[in-house]
């Protein structure tokens, strides 16, 4: 019996030591080089990634983790570049030889990645699809969360978009994912910069569903985008609208505007458009101003400056417009005012209808010879926006904005992949500077018939012959047609003013 014993306990011992031997070689291996080989050839595989750098792999602890993970994608996958930091999940040490690995919650505390706007041919899309909703095969992952998340999308400022230092958690649905953002900003053409209080998007094969989307804008503005949907493909269609609350003017305008108007309005209005287009996303809907809003026009204007020179008992240097509407659409670069009736109590009032467009070529050139004519239009704006001067030329920033190719790793040499993925961050960041500057030389083209008091050129004979009081209010009424760039708007109009009406 003592030897049986004694014999039962070398097995025991040679087995424990096996055991230990064994334990020892899984874990070496996956701490091995091969072990992260393989890891980082998986995900490139399953994510289609053209490129992939990933340091820091290990498992201890009964935790698989990676420390920094740099993917570099292209046409058949969902993202053009991708930025992981510190992604973590449970995992035993023989959870790779079991037929299936629950991951639990994936933990990531950093996330940056560019999107790719859409796909060249159906066949791309079909993989973008396939990447996103394929089977995981052994690996059971159910849910993703996410400290700080930044993601961009759109290649020209008519579809550029973007969710900035937000926290997401994704939960798979059934027919695919559901992600919740909550904090960071929203952006996406000109709505620009907005807090994000509630974002849940459920994403399919056959569409992207906002099921809530809550912003906040300035101190009491709120943006509304429930019930958006995006229908997926090679070129995805929105089809959606945006309801504007008492929403400040001033981020949703171009910084060269800033001097010449503010406000704070509310709006429905539609969206419709495709984010891998030319023409971009459009949005287009009727505006009616309400209790509380106004929009503000400033002596920046020509116009208001000289009707202030010979107009001797009012002031025109700022127009706060509390009563009116119009019609707004935004589409392919150009903004369309129409059916617009302003007043500002019996001072002013003006109706008509105006569109800011791309410049040509021709105008674009002649534009960039002004500039370098005068050294105050190199600003972006005037007054506080003039502390914001860019760091490229106008004829730079044209060459910029028009370029998709601009941003990516084009010039980026021997980087690292993490490296490539920061310069093209700064590239989008110097796109989005460029296209502030190069809306300078956009185009107004328009009519508006302005409406003044009656004594507004009784120290003007000259003007008060011309433009006398007429109608049943016994108004002064004057066609002022709007030709040119911002600063030439009215600026012949004014001139006329000022000529004829000189004391």
């Amino acid at each position: 019996m003592f030897h049986f014993l004694r014999l039962l306990a070398r097995v025991f011992v040679f087995v424990i030591v096996i055991g230990i031997v064994a334990w020892i070689f899984i874990v070496k291996q996956m701490d091995g080089e091969g072990f992260r080989e393989k890891v980082a050839d998986l995900i490139e595989e399953r994510l289609s990634a053209e490129e992939i750098e990933l340091s820091g792999l290990s498992v201890a602890h009964g935790e698989f983790r990676i420390s920094s993970l740099a993917l570099g994608g292209g046409s058949n996958t969902f993202f053009e570049g991708m930025n992981i930091r510190n992604l973590r999940c449970r995992m035993g040490t023989f959870d790779r030889f079991k037929p299936e690995w629950d991951t639990g919650l994936v933990e990531i505390s950093d996330v940056d990645m560019e999107l790719q706007p859409g796909a060249d041919s159906e066949a791309s899309a079909a993989s973008i699809g396939e990447v996103i909703f394929q089977d995981t095969g052994k690996m059971k992952m159910e849910a993703i969360q996410v400290s700080r998340i930044s993601m961009r999308w759109g290649y020209s400022e008519r579809t550029r978009g973007s969710i900035s230092g937000s926290k997401m958690h994704a939960q798979k649905v059934a027919d695919g994912w559901k992600l919740r953002f909550r904090g960071g900003t929203f952006s996406q053409n000109w709505l620009r910069n907005l807090d994000i209080d509630e974002l849940d998007v459920v994403f399919s094969k056959e569409q992207i569903v906002f099921e809530k989307a809550r912003f906040r804008a300035g101190k009491k503005g709120t943006v509304n985008l429930d019930g958006l949907r995006i229908k997926t493909g090679d070129r995805p269609i929105l089809d959606g609208r945006v309801k504007l609350k008492k929403v400040d003017l001033e981020p949703l305008l171009p910084l060269a505007v800033h001097d010449y108007v503010e406000g704070v309005i509310s709006a429905e209005l539609r969206i419709f458009g495709s984010t891998n287009s030319s023409e971009g996303i459009g949005f287009e809907g009727p505006v009616e101003l309400g209790s509380g809003e106004v929009i503000v026009l400033r002596d920046k204007v020509h116009i208001l400056r000289a009707l202030s020179v010979v107009d001797a008992f009012n002031n025109y240097r700022r127009l706060d417009f509390e009563t009116g509407s119009f019609h707004l659409k935004s589409y392919g670069g150009d903004i369309e005012f129409s059916d617009l009736f302003l007043v500002a109590g019996d001072l002013f009032a003006m109706q008509g209808g105006m569109k800011i467009r791309v410049p040509t070529d021709q105008e674009a050139t002649a534009f960039s010879e002004l500039v370098s004519k005068n050294e105050a239009l190199k600003w972006v704006g005037d007054g506080e926006a003039s502390n914001k001067r860019y760091d490229v030329t106008l004829e730079r920033a044209a060459e910029i904005s028009e370029d998709g190719n601009q941003i990516g790793f084009g010039k980026a040499g021997d980087l690292s992949l993490f490296e490539k993925l920061g310069l093209s961050i700064e590239e989008r960041q110097k796109k989005q500077k460029a296209a502030e500057l190069r809306f300078q030389s956009f185009q107004y083209e328009g009519k508006f018939k302005v409406t003044l008091a009656k004594d507004a050129f009784v120290r003007a004979p000259e003007l008060a012959e011309i433009y006398p009081p007429s109608g049943t209010r016994d108004q002064i009424q004057i066609d002022v047609p709007v030709n040119g760039t911002l600063y030439e708007v009215t600026e012949k109009q004014a001139e006329q003013i000022y000529k004829l009406g000189a004391r």
